[in-house]
């Protein structure tokens, strides 16, 4: 099983004992549990034993992680769908950016809103560069304006041709080396 952590290590948290905040609610996590946790924190994890597969089934239901069986570009894809993509705080000392991170990491910190990784990658399927006058809260509405049309507007039709898309290995790619980075955070 491949899987992908949610949630943010609060402040006082070991590696021992951590403490995971997800949409208000807070989990306490020790021994087994924090490894396995800990694993999809910045990268895709991986049961390898029969007790990290159970401890990953009883941390999806509580949220904590989603996790699939197969391997896979539209695999990752359908992991990010179901986690909520958030910009961090970047260090002092940060690694450098690849050309695509760089250009997610200004739609994800900039955008006045949350985007999904379906929208993520219509971006660049389109090629759709940050503007100023996509970014920001009072930007928010033309940007969602110009990814949304009557073709993609219904329920999960985006989410369903995205999957189609060229763009669809490189964004998510992109979006887990953020993730490796730590300029992300997934809820």
């Amino acid at each position: 099983m491949v899987y992908l952590s949610k949630g943010v290590v609060q402040n006082g948290s070991s590696r021992n004992n951590l403490v995971i905040s997800r949409c208000g609610k807070q989990f306490t996590l020790s021994g087994d549990s924090a490894v396995v946790w800990l694993r999809g924190r910045f990268q895709l994890g991986m049961t390898d034993t029969a007790a990290h597969h159970f401890i990953s089934k009883r941390l999806i239901n509580d949220g904590l992680v989603e996790a699939t069986n197969e391997l896979g570009d539209i695999s990752l894809y359908r992991l990010f769908l179901k986690c909520v993509i958030c910009h961090a705080k970047p260090k002092l000392f940060c690694a450098p950016l690849t050309k695509q991170e760089k250009i997610l990491w200004i739609w994800i910190s900039q955008a006045g809103g949350k985007l999904t990784i379906s929208e993520l990658i219509w971006l660049f399927t389109q090629k759709v560069e940050p503007d100023k006058s996509l970014l920001g809260k009072n930007n928010w509405s033309s940007l969602i304006h110009t990814i949304y049309s009557v073709d993609t507007i219904a329920d999960n039709i985006l989410e369903t041709q995205m999957e189609s898309s060229p763009a669809l290995a490189e964004t998510t790619a992109a979006v887990l080396g953020l993730l490796r980075k730590k300029r992300i955070f997934l809820i």
